[in-house]
C-alpha cells in the first residue's frame, strides 16, 4: 500500500512538473508572439538585434501619444522604451492606434504646407518640424477650449474644420465659422496597405533606367524630364517625400536607397496626375502647357493639387479618393472651392457626399481574418510568404 502510495504520488509529481513546463513555456511563447507583434506599432523595420525604424512614422507616432496624454515624448524616447520595455513602452501599446498616428501625420502636412514650402512634413529640417509640432499642440488646445470637450483630436476633424483652428492660431482676432464646426462620426481614412512591386534584383539595368523615364544615348543617360517630372510626384504623395527630379536621375545614376525606394512604389496614377496637371495649368492659363510653366509655377501647380486633394477627402469623408481619379468635370468642380473657400461645390456635379464613405471599404491586396473591435488582422501574400498585418480601424461599417 505504502508503494502505491509513493508511486502515485510521483506520477502526480511528475504531471504537475510537466504542466508547469507547459504553462511556462506557453507563457514564453506568448510572450514572444506579443513583444514582437508589437514590433509593428513602433514601426520596426528590421528582425534582427540592429533595430531599424521607420523614422517618419515613430515621430508621428511620438506627436500622438503627446496629444492623447498631454506628455511631452520624443522620438528618441519611443525608441529607448522600446529597447528598455518600460512603464512608457507598456503605456504606449496600450493607447497606440494605427489609424490615429496617420491621421496626425495627416494634420501635420496641414500645417507644414501653409507655414514652409513644403508638400509633407516628414520632409522638413528637425527645427521646421518642431515648430509645426508646436502649432499642431496649440490648436489641440484651441479645440479643447472651443468643443469643451477633452475627447475631440484635432486630427479627427475635417481638413476645413483644422484650418478654422489653425487661423485662429494665426490671428486671435479671427472668428471661427460655428457653421463648419459640428463634429460627425464619420469614416475619415481606413488604412490601406501600399502595393509593392516585385523585387528589382535581378531586373536589367534596361528595365531599371526606363523605370526613371531614361535611356541610354552614348553611354550616358537620357531622361524624359517632362515625364519623369509627372512620375517624382506620384513618388512624392505615396512615400510622403518631396524629392526632385534631379534627385531620381541621381538615384538612377548612383543605385543609391532612393532608386530602391522609386523602384518599389506603384506609379499606378502617374498618367492621370499627367492629365490632372494638364487641367489645372489650362484652368489657371489657357495659353499655357505644363512644359511652358518655369520651377515656381510647376510647384504652385502642385500645391493647388493638393489643396485639392484636401478638398476631395473632406467632400467625400474619406481620405483614400484620388483628386486625380476624378472626372475633368469634377476636377473643375474642385478647382474652383480651390480659389475661393466660400465656393459651394455643386453636388449633382460630385455626387452624394456619402458616395465612398458608404460604400464597402476593402484593404487592398489583403484578406481580412480576424476582427475584434476595433482591430483588425489581415493576411497579405508576399513573395517570401504570407505575412499577417494587424491594424487598428476608426470605422468598421460596410468593412469586407
Amino acid at each position: 500500500m505504502k508503494r502505491k502510495n509513493i508511486f502515485l504520488a510521483m506520477i502526480l509529481f511528475t504531471i504537475a512538473l510537466i504542466s508547469m513546463v507547459l504553462i511556462r513555456y506557453k507563457n514564453d511563447s506568448q510572450g514572444e508572439m506579443a513583444e514582437k507583434s508589437y514590433d509593428e506599432f513602433y514601426y520596426v523595420l528590421t528582425d534582427d538585434s540592429d533595430v531599424i525604424f521607420e523614422e517618419k512614422k515613430l515621430k508621428s507616432a511620438a506627436v500622438y501619444y503627446n496629444l492623447i496624454t498631454d506628455s511631452s515624448i520624443t522620438e528618441n524616447d519611443l525608441k529607448n522604451s522600446f529597447k528598455n520595455k518600460d512603464e512608457l513602452y507598456e503605456d504606449y501599446i496600450e493607447k497606440y492606434n494605427e489609424y490615429a498616428v496617420e491621421a496626425v501625420r495627416d494634420a501635420l502636412d496641414l500645417i507644414a504646407r501653409r507655414e514652409f514650402d513644403c508638400f509633407f512634413y516628414s520632409a522638413l529640417s528637425e527645427k521646421q518640424q518642431t515648430a509645426i509640432e508646436n502649432i499642431l499642440y496649440a490648436n489641440q488646445d484651441l479645440v479643447d477650449s472651443y468643443y469643451g470637450d477633452k475627447k475631440v483630436n484635432i486630427y479627427d476633424l475635417s481638413y476645413a474644420q483644422q484650418l478654422e483652428f489653425y487661423n485662429l492660431y494665426c490671428n486671435p482676432d479671427y472668428v471661427i465659422d460655428d457653421a463648419k464646426m459640428d463634429v460627425a462620426e464619420v469614416n475619415w481614412m481606413l488604412m490601406d496597405y501600399p502595393e509593392i512591386q516585385s523585387e528589382w534584383a535581378d531586373i536589367s539595368d534596361e528595365i531599371i533606367v526606363g523605370q526613371f523615364s531614361g535611356r541610354e544615348v552614348d553611354s550616358s543617360i537620357k531622361f524624359d524630364e517632362e515625364e519623369l517630372e509627372y512620375k517624382a510626384f506620384n513618388y512624392n504623395l505615396d512615400s510622403e517625400s518631396d524629392v526632385t527630379v534631379k534627385d531620381l536621375e541621381d538615384a538612377c545614376i548612383s543605385r543609391n536607397d532612393l532608386c530602391d525606394d522609386f523602384l518599389c512604389v506603384n506609379l499606378k496614377n502617374t498618367k492621370k496626375i499627367e492629365s490632372t496637371f494638364f487641367n489645372l495649368v489650362f484652368w489657371e492659363d489657357n495659353n499655357k502647357i505644363w512644359r511652358d510653366l518655369d520651377e515656381k509655377e510647376k510647384r504652385d501647380i502642385e500645391k493647388i493639387y493638393l489643396r485639392a486633394q484636401e478638398i476631395v477627402a473632406d467632400y467625400y469623408f474619406d481620405r483614400r479618393v484620388d483628386f486625380c481619379q476624378l472626372s475633368g468635370e469634377k476636377q473643375h468642380e474642385v478647382y474652383k472651392a480651390c480659389l475661393d473657400s466660400e465656393y459651394q461645390i455643386d453636388e449633382s456635379i460630385m455626387g452624394p457626399r456619402n458616395y465612398y464613405s458608404e460604400k464597402p471599404k476593402f484593404v487592398r491586396r489583403g484578406t481580412i481574418t480576424y476582427i475584434n473591435g476595433n482591430n483588425i488582422v489581415v493576411e497579405n501574400q508576399h513573395n517570401e510568404g504570407i505575412k499577417e498585418y494587424e491594424g487598428k480601424y476608426y470605422d468598421l461599417s460596410g468593412l469586407k
